[in-house]
């Protein structure tokens, strides 16, 4: 390359290559056999040809250009991935990487990597097991420790790949007991000052509507839709299976004008019986306490806190 022409042909290359192997990289849909010849035309077609004769020397600078910019980004790749302590050659196999930590996050705004690390589309294929699947007279699929995760946390890929009668008995979104402790944290200060008004907002930021006062409340969770829970044990056990838990007690069982409710939460249980939660309430005292996430023996006296109803339902 002894011209400005040539360089100019090989610097447009190089620029065209990279993005063709980062919008290969970044797509969704499934490989196939045409994506060679749309990948040809339009990076060797009519267009480019026009821009660099093939009589002369600048398509030749071109093409180098091409190759160059293609594996660079894939080289880059590669330095990139051997100095992070998250990723490992497996990423560019099945997508292994290490989990973020708290103080990480992966904003909205970047791109989601899909390829090579890439999972099966989500599209319903009941015809495909999930790894670790076995279905009946068959034999064990390939157990993929990653995939099989995202399986556990995401009920759309449950449902695209398990039989409608086993989606219901696979593993629950683990990710939702976190979503509501973000909830009751995010929606407290706003709702601290009425028990009734933080339930019926951390429950419709999950979905679920619930309405009226804390006895309307108890009302509901005992309807259509909801499970009791035995006791407090019992309702932690389902808040850390991902359930939306409402716990509380009516008026009458206070032997107040009001009653009490509280949104249950992932947390450790103190004596062992009384689970961790968030709650608002008229009474400062008792609001103080309410956007700890500590245990419900801080909002219901000793006279009442082993007698607190419970109820789930799965958001």
């Amino acid at each position: 390359m002894n011209t400005l022409a040539e360089w100019g042909g090989f610097a447009f290359g190089t620029i065209i290559g990279w993005y063709v192997y980062y919008i290969n990289r970044y797509r969704r849909g499934e490989v196939g056999f045409q994506d060679i010849t749309a990948l040809v035309g339009a990076i060797g077609g009519g267009a480019v040809t026009a821009l660099f004769s093939t009589a002369g020397t600048l398509f030749a600078a071109y093409g180098i250009g091409l190759a160059v910019g293609f594996f660079a980004y894939f080289i880059l790749l590669l330095i990139l991935v051997r100095n992070s302590p998250n990723f490992d050659s497996d990423w560019f196999l099945d997508g292994r990487r290490r989990k973020l930590g708290e103080d990480f996050e992966i904003p909205g705004s970047i791109a989601q990597t899909v390829r090579p690390a890439s999972l099966r589309p989500v599209e319903a294929d009941h015809a495909t097991p999930l790894p670790g699947y076995l279905p009946p007279g068959g034999s064990p699929t390939l157990r993929l420790p990653f995939e099989l995760e995202l399986v556990q946390r995401d009920p759309q890929v449950r449902a695209a790949h398990l039989p409608a009668s086993m989606a219901a008995k696979a593993p629950v979104q683990i990710a939702a007991a976190k979503d509501i402790i973000a909830s009751c944290q995010t929606l407290w200060d706003a709702n601290k000052n009425a028990c009734n008004d933080f339930v019926t907002a951390v429950a419709k930021d999950q979905g679920v509507t619930l309405t009226g006062q804390a006895d309307d409340i108890l009302r509901a969770i005992k309807g259509t839709g909801w499970t009791a829970e035995a006791d407090g044990k019992a309702a932690d056990a389902a808040a850390k299976a991902g359930k939306l838990v409402v716990g509380g007690l009516t008026a009458a069982d206070l032997g107040d004008t009001n009653g009490h409710v509280v949104i249950v939460i992932d947390g450790t249980p103190e004596h062992g019986k009384y689970p961790a939660a968030y709650w608002g309430s008229l009474n400062e005292k008792i609001r103080e306490n309410g956007g700890k996430g500590i245990g419900v023996n801080w909002c219901f006296s000793k006279a009442v806190r082993d007698k607190v109803q419970y109820a789930s339902k799965p958001v």
